[in-house]
């Protein structure tokens, strides 16, 4: 391979992109799907113009560094989405007892809260891996319901959890 500073990484003859050619413009053109592991490939993978390369998973060109304090930003933004649909959402389904929908969805399947309640988290969860499985943009809007709806099933599964406890003073 002929030596070249690679654009995704900055180094030199980097070994994670052993076995590559240099492109051009400086950048590793990596090898195609089928040569590298699903994380090699979700990690490095990125398409060349005109090479012929697959699509990437994730364009490592143009992912950036996310600061503690925008994290935490993030954060913050996403817990208060969620508490937010929490309250609009226990106005629709909740009695007296947060956990209601849960204990009758157990009666009507003949098994625990908990397996209920992860029944209904499952639909969930399904749809975040099937985006993430794509390299399709999904809108932000989208991810953020996606995530929120998550987040509210482990918080739910922690109130069904708790239920089945006594109280603590």
């Amino acid at each position: 391979m002929k030596p070249h500073n690679c654009t995704t990484c900055s180094k030199t003859n980097c070994s994670i992109h052993a076995g590559v050619s240099n492109m051009g413009d400086g950048a590793c053109e990596h090898w195609t799907q089928k040569h590298l592991s699903p994380l090699e490939a979700n990690r490095q993978q990125y398409t060349i113009a005109d090479s012929g390369d697959t699509k990437p998973l994730i364009d490592v060109r143009h992912t950036r560094v996310i600061s503690s304090d925008e994290f935490n930003q993030i954060v913050d933004k996403q817990l208060a989405h969620c508490k937010a649909i929490l309250i609009h959402k226990a106005r629709e389904y909740a009695t007296e007892d947060r956990a209601h929908n849960f204990k009758q969805a157990a009666k009507l399947q003949g098994n625990s809260d908990r397996q209920a309640l992860g029944g209904m988290m499952s639909k969930h969860i399904i749809s975040v891996y099937d985006m993430l499985k794509t390299d399709e943009q999904y809108p932000d809007e989208l991810w953020d319901e996606k995530i929120a709806d998550s987040i509210n099933y482990l918080l739910l599964l922690k109130a069904v959890i708790a239920s089945e406890k006594e109280p603590t003073p």
